[in-house]
């Protein structure tokens, strides 16, 4: 009987972890005793750490993506197909193509979304470069800026100890912002503000989520004339006002938002009825040893679908 192991997502992840498991087992899979099957639903492998470049356009879409068969270890069974449900008791799951498959060992490794809905108003008024479209977005509105007020958010998931998405991107991209608007020659004319919620897992009032990094951030920003804000919580936006309000009670005003988005677990990893996170973020419980789903001893996950 062949031992089967389905990967779920085609990002860095999974695609890592598929062609380790070929290394390590190869002598299996040659004999049929093992199979190693990859589900994706996109045939692109998208290298979506760098779509915040293309909020600069210093990257295109073309250039960020590999066909994702060409990435894998050709032992490998890769199938297009969008995942819409788990069926831990009987070892399945389900594609929203009607089909179904079936495994002895379960990887999830599905990532997860930006999610600005989940902050009032801010889909319709901020901006971020977590996906291709809305960085594309993005860098119209700051090829565009002449003068004018560029506000900067940070907004953690509401689950504990779940850092925001692409750790250092908030301000790797607030100086790259600066930089930017040096060489279009209205750096004088637009002011930056960077801001970071009162709590960022262990610390609070800081300006980044590690104690090292906010100690030098101060003077960084102050060479560069960025203006900075601790404590202050994403509550709700007006994008006809173009209004930030924080949950501490404070008010700003902007011309662009440049935020880093509430995120959260896929859907289908939502609704698998395991998870324990805050908020339907959908964060599936894990040993972070072993990186095993809690309660599921053939089931692993890995990367931002992590509690």
């Amino acid at each position: 009987m062949t031992h089967r192991i389905l990967i779920i997502g085609g990002g860095i992840g999974g695609t890592m972890t598929a062609n380790h498991l070929v290394t390590k087992l190869y002598p299996e899979i040659r004999s049929g005793k093992v199979q190693v099957t990859m589900l994706s639903n996109s045939p692109w492998h998208y290298y979506k750490p760098a779509f915040m470049y293309v909020a600069f356009n210093s990257f295109f879409r073309d250039e960020l993506r590999r066909p994702q068969r060409g990435l894998l270890r050709p032992e490998i069974d890769f199938q297009v197909e969008d995942v819409e449900g788990f069926d831990f008791t009987s070892n399945q799951v389900r594609c929203k193509s009607g089909r179904s498959f079936g495994y002895d060992h379960l990887v999830i490794s599905t990532g997860c979304i930006p999610s600005p809905e989940r902050i009032e108003g801010l889909k319709e008024g901020g901006d971020h470069f977590y996906q291709h479209g809305p960085a594309r977005q993005l860098a119209d509105k700051l090829s565009k800026i002449e003068k004018g007020r560029i506000f900067v958010t940070v907004s953690f998931p509401k689950t504990p100890n779940v850092p925001h998405q692409c750790g250092i991107a908030p301000i790797e991209t607030t100086l790259m912002l600066d930089d930017m608007l040096r060489k279009r020659g209205v750096r004088d004319k637009v002011e930056i503000v960077y801001t970071y919620p009162v709590v960022s897992q262990l610390l609070r009032n800081c300006l980044f989520l590690q104690k090292d990094t906010c100690e030098v951030l101060p003077t960084i920003f102050d060479q560069r004339g960025i203006k900075f804000q601790r404590g202050f919580t994403l509550d709700r936006v007006d994008p006809g006002a173009k209004v930030a309000y924080s949950a501490e009670g404070k008010e700003e005003n902007f011309d662009i938002l440049m935020a880093t988005p509430p995120i959260c677990a896929v859907q289908a990893v939502r609704d698998s009825g395991i998870s324990e996170a805050a908020d339907d973020e959908g964060w599936l419980p894990t040993d972070h040893e072993s990186m095993k789903v809690l309660g599921l001893e053939n089931v692993y996950v890995l990367g931002d679908t992590v509690d």
